[in-house]
């Protein structure tokens, strides 16, 4: 994902970049100053269960500040760094500040499953990067960024690529290969309303979210 000059791209495997589907900006909640202004680039992204991935940043003009980067996991400051105007781009990023690699879960959290309409992102099974620009002074001999501004941040959800076919937010895929499985019933087994009345209805083979009802 882009945004001016900053762009963001995932990688698992291979040297090509995992795809991202339906981009999206939104405002979100600034960890910071705990208001809604922070631009946020939404997508949704593909993944292999317990597979480490990588992330790549680039910015495309040389930085007028430092910028400092931090990597949210499942809602988790994992990763936490300064970027200062002689670095080279892209700068890579693969592990924690502990020295763990990052890896996707081995099983998929069901609680994404929840909605099958875009919603303000979720923390849970989300890569969230977040910028910010600042600059660095010098504090009892120790060298210390001081924020001004968070820029942007590039939010990832990801999701089988079978939810995302079906639910129309990846590339189209042929109506006889959505009906070459019950889907509904595995959304159902994904959300875990699986047996209960009332949770999905549509028709021409739409399928429509609803929620059951709460007395």
């Amino acid at each position: 994902m882009r945004y001016q000059d900053f762009d963001i791209l995932l990688f698992q495997h291979t040297s090509i970049p995992k795809k991202e589907f339906k981009p999206t900006f939104t405002y979100t909640l600034d960890p910071d100053t705990l208001s809604l202004s922070l631009p946020t680039l939404t997508s949704y992204t593909t993944f292999h269960p317990n597979s480490p991935f990588r992330i790549s940043i680039h910015s495309w003009l040389p930085l007028n500040n430092p910028i400092e980067t931090r990597i949210y996991i499942d809602g988790k400051l994992e990763n936490w760094d300064v970027i200062e105007q002689d670095e080279q781009f892209p700068v890579t990023i693969d592990t924690t500040n502990d020295d763990n690699i990052f890896k996707f879960p081995e099983k998929y959290p069901s609680p994404n499953y929840s909605h099958l309409i875009y919603n303000p992102p979720s923390q849970i099974a989300s890569i969230q990067i977040l910028i910010t620009e600042g600059y660095i002074s010098t504090v009892d001999s120790k060298r210390v960024f001081t924020k001004t501004e968070n820029l942007i941040c590039f939010f990832y959800q990801y999701a089988e690529k079978h939810f995302l076919d079906f639910t129309g937010i990846s590339y189209p895929v042929f109506q006889s290969k959505r009906h070459s499985v019950n889907w509904k019933e595995r959304i159902e087994e994904l959300v875990g309303t699986k047996g209960k009345e009332n949770v999905f209805a549509g028709k021409g083979g739409e399928l429509v979210y609803r929620p059951e009802s709460r007395e």
